[in-house]
């Protein structure tokens, strides 16, 4: 077998970790990917994670096990993970095995810090935000009406619980309301 462990064919540290959302998902594509070049086995993965049972990994993988901290550690290099990718994948096996809701939000909040994971998962983070707002997308439905005006006092008036004209203009035109925002605080200072 091949010490390529976390190498991708240029040499590089592999990033694709970025992309999951789930460890056990990455460690069964990991593994597939790397057995189809014949570069990896069940045992070699175990020597590498130095763990005494040959099949930990199927195990891990089929949910039949869950990773401590420590044992999410010795497989991260063993996949050749380092720095950023390291501790990612860290991350990731505490976002999966969160319990709650809040413990799930805050999790996945500490994968959206890594820049490698937002630059995957552009699209995610976009539509992440979009649901981050209940109003926005009534807005958008708003849109559709014949007799929608774009108008902020008019759209807030609609929406159920009415929400503030500022709250409208930044929806429609988000960076418009960014600059705006510290301007108005800065007149309100002033005054």
């Amino acid at each position: 077998m091949d010490d390529s462990a976390g190498k991708s064919t240029d040499g590089s540290v592999d990033d694709t970790v970025f992309r999951y959302l789930d460890y056990r998902k990455y460690l069964r594509d990991y593994y597939e990917e790397r057995k189809r070049l014949g570069r990896i086995s069940y045992r070699s993965f175990a020597q590498r994670a130095k763990l005494g049972s040959p099949n930990y990994l199927k195990l891990v993988i089929d949910g039949e096990r869950n990773l401590t901290p420590a044992m999410a550690a010795r497989f991260a290099r063993a996949c050749g993970l380092s720095g950023k990718a390291h501790e990612f994948f860290l991350e990731l096996v505490e976002f999966t095995h969160a319990k709650s809701l809040d413990e799930r939000a805050a999790r996945y909040t500490g994968l959206k810090r890594f820049a490698q994971y937002r630059e995957a998962r552009r699209l995610d983070l976009a539509q992440d935000a979009y649901h981050s707002q209940w109003f926005l997308p009534a807005i958008r439905e708003l849109v559709t009406l014949e007799c929608f005006a774009e108008d902020p006092e008019w759209i807030a008036r609609r929406l159920v619980p009415p929400i503030k004209p500022s709250e409208v203009e930044g929806a429609i035109h988000p960076a418009r309301a960014r600059v705006a925002a510290p301007q108005r605080a800065a007149t309100t200072a002033a005054v």
